[in-house]
């Protein structure tokens, strides 16, 4: 994994420990609503594909409450915000020119089999909160199960650089927003590239990990098989 100005220090607290000696991270955003995507009401009960173990579902709602549970510190809020600053002071001077220059910096090739996870949107499970399970947390979760059987054979857009400072920045945070003057749609614009960019860097597999309407969805709207 590739050092972002500490942000990728195990001991660092954006990181927390799971059973089974393995890392994921806690600071992970929700993904935005895509163009003709409708989010879907929760039914009550999980609609997690079959083939995704039962156990690794438990490490992702597990992750998906520490997150919910865990207040936003202003301690971590002013750390992030010093970070931004030093990174737009040691290369535009401009807090928008940084974050864009950090968006469409390259994504370094992956190794060869080394499959990668893309995630949208939120499956329903009756076990997390409110219901609803964040796609990213599920797509973290294999991938560091992964990792941890064979080192270095996945990864997810949010632990590569430049996407491990982007999200460390955490711009999906209204507090940062605000004090950055940056919005939701900006902080969109940003990840934009930086996913196009993880998907032309990839030589094993790439995987969607998405509810199945969604994937219907997209497939329609894009109208690939």
């Amino acid at each position: 994994m590739t050092r972002a100005g500490g942000a990728a220090e195990p001991e660092n607290p954006l990181f927390t420990r799971i059973p089974g000696r393995v890392l994921v991270r806690l600071d992970a955003h929700a993904p935005a609503d895509m163009p003709g995507v409708t989010p879907r009401p929760a039914s009550g009960v999980s609609d997690l594909p079959e083939w995704i173990p039962d156990w690794y579902q438990a490490h992702a709602v597990e992750q998906a409450r520490l997150e919910y549970e865990t207040p936003n510190d202003e301690d971590r809020l002013i750390e992030r915000l010093r970070h931004v600053v030093g990174g737009a002071l040691r290369t535009s001077g401009s807090i928008h020119g940084h974050l864009g220059q950090l968006a469409t910096t390259p994504v370094a090739e992956s190794g060869p089999d080394t499959d990668s996870y893309l995630w949208l949107h939120a499956f329903q499970h009756p076990d997390a909160p409110q219901g609803r399970l964040p796609a990213h947390h599920m797509a973290h979760v294999i991938s560091v199960l992964a990792n941890h059987e064979a080192k270095g054979s996945a990864r997810t857009p949010e632990t590569v650089d430049p996407g491990l400072t982007l999200h460390y920045y955490d711009l999906f945070d209204p507090r940062m927003q605000n004090a950055l003057a940056v919005t939701g749609r900006e902080a969109c614009a940003l990840w934009k590239p930086v996913r196009a960019s993880y998907e032309r860097s990839a030589t094993g597999k790439i995987r969607l990990v998405t509810p199945q309407d969604v994937l219907d969805r997209l497939r329609s709207t894009h109208g690939t098989g």
